[in-house]
């Protein structure tokens, strides 16, 4: 099956985007390495901002969708808990993972772009979301309330996976997450 416009606009983007940043990423490359016509690029999406908002729409869909799939195959909250961080270990291990795009872009675009800032906020609320309806499910919060546990639990995912990012060494979640197990 031939992959349609949009597929290749949203791929060339994306893989541009994580890779050599957004600032770094024009429309020229993005029309010039997906193989298609100005014209062509402009009748899905008005504006690079446009581009950005869907690529960020689509890693978040993907990503949701490949934690929860990761997810289902574990027993128990606080196993599932473990199972985000083991996620996280697999996404360094298995593709060429240089951070969390979300935070790359967020690094990048000004302020003012506040379409763009308020997405990527509503992604990260998302994500603590998963980790407090864990919590709340889970027996033995080692006295903390669930939202303090949720808390600590996502500053530590976050805080080891940029820390991974900058060494180069998913080893750093792997001890978080060994910290993790020591806590609760």
């Amino acid at each position: 099956m031939k992959e349609s416009v949009n597929d290749r606009i949203m791929e060339t983007a994306s893989r541009l985007f994580y890779n050599q940043g957004y600032n770094l990423t024009g429309i020229n490359q993005i029309i010039d390495e997906a193989g298609i016509a100005k014209a062509s690029l402009y009748s899905h999406y008005r504006s690079k901002t446009d581009i950005l908002l869907a690529y960020l729409d689509e890693w978040a869909e993907g990503f949701v969708k490949n934690l929860e799939t990761h997810l289902a195959g574990i027993k128990g909250a606080k196993n599932k808990i473990f199972g985000l961080f083991e996620f996280q270990i697999d996404l360094y291990k298995n593709s060429d993972y240089v951070g969390c795009p979300l935070l790359k872009i967020k690094a990048e675009v000004p302020r003012s772009e506040t379409a763009v800032w308020e997405r990527i906020e509503s992604n990260k609320k998302h994500q603590r979301k998963i980790i407090k309806k864990l919590v709340q499910e889970m027996d033995n919060k080692s006295g903390l309330s669930d939202q303090a546990l949720a808390n600590m639990i996502f500053y530590l995912l976050e805080g080891s996976s940029v820390t991974a990012t900058v060494t180069s060494n998913a080893d750093e979640i792997r001890n978080a997450l060994d910290a993790l197990k020591k806590l609760i």
